[in-house]
């Protein structure tokens, strides 16, 4: 009897040597226990610094997300999980947001025949910025009359990137200041606008004569009608007539529409 449990005691101290040895030295080295890297900052290096970074402490890189900022360079990390500073094991993944190099495309707003406050407001809701804002004479006191991008008309409902810097052209109520009435008959459209712009008056509507015998395009009607030696008040609106029709006279396209 003293035999046998002499035996089972030696066998249960085996039992217990190995279950201590595999809790306090395999597995603490097999997981890695106590193992800890620092987690590097990360926050604006572009992902290839980043990758570089991550590669040398053992860790793995995953991008999680991308988002557009103007003001970040693009493929930078703007943010990251875990944040730096913190401890992680080996092999362990760092998520990262990256700034892409293009904005999301939205419909450009109306912003014409609006007040400038409330243009101000619907660019800040829209996610574009208000660039630079020129007034001109015209009878519509503080009223956008015109919207740009990149100096040119870029017509409500196209496309455009958000972000996008939009300058305004806005009435300062009409000038007492006169200037020479512009002849603007037999002109083509783009002279008859360069010549109102270059007299600081405004582009009224633009009408058809299909009857007329004028070639194809040509301004034949001006309303108030041009007279030799008449003055006008500066920012006035001036409506034109235009030989042929509107499917033989192709508009250009505006710009940014797409």
């Amino acid at each position: 009897m003293k035999k046998v449990l002499l035996h089972i005691g030696i066998v249960v101290a085996l039992f217990a040597l190995l279950l201590f040895a595999f809790f306090s030295f395999y597995l603490p080295w097999s997981t890695n226990h106590d193992q800890k890297i620092k987690v590097p900052e990360l926050k604006s290096l572009n992902v290839e610094k980043a990758q570089a970074m991550i590669d040398e402490e053992n860790l793995r890189l995953e991008i999680s997300d991308s988002v557009f900022n103007p003001d970040v360079p693009a493929f930078s990390v703007i943010s990251q999980y875990p944040k730096a500073g913190g401890y992680v094991k080996q092999n362990r993944k760092i998520y990262i947001t990256i700034s892409t190099d293009r904005p999301p495309l939205i419909k450009m707003p109306k912003l014409v025949d609006a007040s400038l406050l409330n243009a101000q407001m619907v660019l800040q809701s829209y996610g574009l910025k208000l660039g630079n804002v020129k007034k001109v004479p015209h009878f519509a006191d503080n009223v956008v009359l015109k919207q740009l991008y990149k100096g040119h008309d870029v017509a409500d409902g196209s496309n455009i990137g958000k972000g996008a810097v939009i300058d305004l052209i806005v009435g300062d109520g009409q000038s007492n200041e006169e200037v020479d009435m512009p002849n603007l008959v037999g002109l083509s459209k783009d002279e008859a606008i360069e010549q109102l712009q270059s007299h600081d008056l405004e582009v009224g509507s633009f009408n058809y004569d299909a009857s007329s015998s004028k070639s194809s395009g040509t301004i034949v009607k001006q309303k108030p009608q041009y007279e030799e030696g008449k003055k006008i008040n500066k920012g006035q609106t001036i409506d034109i007539w235009i030989a042929g029709q509107p499917d033989t006279y192709s508009e250009p396209e505006d710009e940014g529409k797409n």
